[in-house]
């Protein structure tokens, strides 16, 4: 019995120990480090299946409170201009109503991400192009419209990714 205390005690130990050393190399680095600049490598959105990509957010993407993470819920939008513009957030979808589309969504940590809505695939030039126009000179993300189609169920198709003046898709 005294033997098996004994192993208990040692393990919270170490554990503990473990835990105490992760903030403490923060701490030293802080008081005792030697300043470093680097660079930062441009990450270029590439999927090796599908070829270059935008990665888009959408204003209507809002947090999934006391939802689930991985949970599908429904993003209800209303006809606005020049955007439609969010109602709710639902874990079952509305029944449609004039001027109103809900939209399939799954809850992923800090917000709802619509489905097959994140990536708006182009060709390399193109793709550059947008993502010049959206962050011009290193600066603020500058906004733009995405035409979707969405279906009865709420199932999203990208349709046209619309910024600066262009229109890119169909």
């Amino acid at each position: 019995m005294a033997r098996e205390r004994w192993r208990l005690v040692a393990a919270v130990a170490v554990q503990l120990a473990v835990l105490a050393l992760v903030p403490a190399r923060q701490l030293l680095a802080g008081m005792h480090g030697t300043e470093v600049t680097l660079a930062t490598a441009p990450v270029d959105p590439f999927d090796t299946f599908s070829g270059p990509f935008v990665a888009l957010a959408y204003e209507v993407e809002q947090p999934c409170l006391a939802v689930d993470v991985d949970a599908t819920v429904f993003v209800t939008v209303q006809r606005g201009e020049p955007a439609w513009t969010f109602v709710s957030l639902d874990r079952e979808r509305p029944p449609a109503s004039d001027g109103r589309v809900s939209l399939r969504a799954t809850c992923r940590p800090g917000r709802a991400s619509l489905d097959s809505a994140g990536r708006f695939y182009l060709p390399q030039e193109q793709a550059t192009d947008v993502e010049r126009m959206l962050r011009p000179n290193g600066g603020p993300r500058m906004s733009a419209l995405v035409d979707v189609l969405v279906d009865g169920a709420g199932n999203v198709a990208l349709r046209r990714l619309r910024v600066g003046g262009r229109t890119f898709g169909q």
